[in-house]
């Protein structure tokens, strides 16, 4: 019988941490789609006046409030399968860790889509409002925040990239071993 590998802190401390964010992230996300499902959708549907506003609206964001339901379900299922994965993770089954490599691949395509729709979000309402007097200022305001939200969106993509490395290393992998 082959000795099993000591448990890598690195694991435990990954799989806790996720197990926490994930499930809070899921609470959250019950609570969303419940406000969204029951509130809000009703209140557009019911206001005569949803939708001259969703037309006066530029592309991205009338798409974006269309969606929006959509949006908060794949996000609670995210959130639902992080549970998932981070308890594979902790128990040490192999389908745990491909499960929450798969996850990492995952968030790392929605950081990137996140950001560019920001980018074509921020290019359209600056084009729709450009004409309404805007101050100059706000050009630098739009550029300031793409600038944040790509410093964030790039170290979440880092961050996400070095786990999956980790994940991937032999010595990891062998605590997987059935």
């Amino acid at each position: 019988m082959t000795p099993t590998p000591p448990h890598s802190s690195f694991v435990t401390v990954l799989a806790w941490i996720f197990l926490l964010l994930s499930g809070f992230g899921s609470v959250i996300g019950v609570l969303q789609n419940l406000m969204v499902h029951t509130v809000m959708l009703p209140m557009m549907r019911n206001d005569p006046l949803h939708g001259e506003a969703m037309a006066q609206l530029p592309g991205p964001a009338a798409l974006m409030f269309d969606a929006m339901p959509w949006f908060f379900l794949v996000t609670l299922a995210v959130s639902l399968l992080g549970v998932v994965a981070s308890f594979g993770l902790l128990k040490r089954r192999p389908w745990g860790r491909r499960l929450f490599i798969a996850l990492m691949g995952v968030l790392i395509a929605w950081q990137v889509a996140g950001f560019v729709f920001q980018i074509v979000l921020q290019r359209d309402i600056q084009a729709t409002f450009a004409g309404s007097g805007m101050p100059p200022e706000s050009g630098i305001a739009f550029v300031v925040m793409q600038a944040f939200i790509g410093l964030f969106a790039t170290a979440f993509i880092g961050l996400f990239g070095w786990i999956i490395h980790r994940l991937t290393r032999p010595a990891i992998v062998a605590e997987f071993a059935p």
